[in-house]
């Protein structure tokens, strides 16, 4: 279980985001929804402990009751590779534009070189197979690729470390549809799979409707509700979720005639 306490993040004297209480449970997919600089990021980047470094953070976020706020960079980077597996919404900016594809996923899969490369490469292969790429992928340079190929090279690091957190920042932002959709079944599968316990950013309702178990609502750096997937579309209790509700059916009306 992942739990948020009394999350306070200020810039300067200004208040940016305050969330009293959250828990994000094992097993299922939470979506963190609402408009651009309501907080969605500020939380993901503290729950990974990323947050920027002129930024005052306070509060207790707790994993199985470890509170990884209080961690050494050495147990933080070993908790990571252990527990936590981030995927930011820029797949090319996770990757070195100078160096092939399978060397930089080895250098995050096996950082301390426990595994040789070959043995690695074929422990790898069948999870790329089931993302639907092509072991080819590994000798190519990250330019070569496309944005949705690169975001499933990476989610193919989290499978391989088996990491039983995942925690992802808009990962379909600039993919195409199809590609989006791809990615979002691969999620729900790996949740049925392996029980995958994942926060998945986004400001798109549609991706909520697609995978989501459950949903919290973000607004002015607060929540402003919590629910399941259910609930939110057929009896929201918040006037914004409800407002988020109606402009995505408006552009899908739009969209559709």
């Amino acid at each position: 279980m992942l739990t948020i306490k009394n999350l306070t993040i200020y810039a300067g004297e200004t208040q940016l985001l305050e969330i009293p209480d959250l828990t994000f449970y094992p097993g299922q997919i939470t979506t963190i929804v609402g408009e651009s600089g309501s907080g969605k990021t500020l939380t993901f980047r503290a729950l990974a402990q990323l947050s920027a470094p002129e930024l005052q953070v306070s509060g207790q976020i707790t994993y199985d009751g470890l509170d990884i706020a209080d961690l050494s960079a050495e147990d933080l980077r070993t908790f990571r590779q252990e527990s936590l597996f981030v995927i930011f919404q820029d797949a090319f900016a996770s990757f070195s534009p100078s160096t092939k594809v399978g060397q930089q996923l080895y250098q995050f899969c096996e950082p301390q070189g426990a595994r040789s490369q070959t043995a690695f490469v074929k422990r790898l292969t069948p999870i790329l197979e089931d993302l639907g790429l092509l072991r080819t992928v590994l000798d190519q340079y990250p330019y070569q690729l496309s944005g949705g190929m690169l975001q499933r090279t990476f989610l193919a690091i989290g499978i391989y470390r088996q990491a039983p957190w995942l925690l992802a920042d808009e990962p379909t932002s600039g993919v195409d549809l199809d590609t989006q959709s791809q990615f979002l079944d691969l999620l729900v599968e790996m949740r049925k799979r392996d029980g995958q316990s994942t926060v998945l950013i986004t400001h798109d309702i549609d991706v909520v409707r697609q995978v989501a178990d459950r949903v919290v609502v973000m607004l002015d750096g607060q929540v402003v509700e919590v629910a399941s997937k259910d609930q939110i579309f057929e009896s929201s209790q918040h006037h914004y979720t409800r407002q988020l509700l109606l402009s995505s059916f408006k552009k899908w009306e739009d969209a559709h005639g």
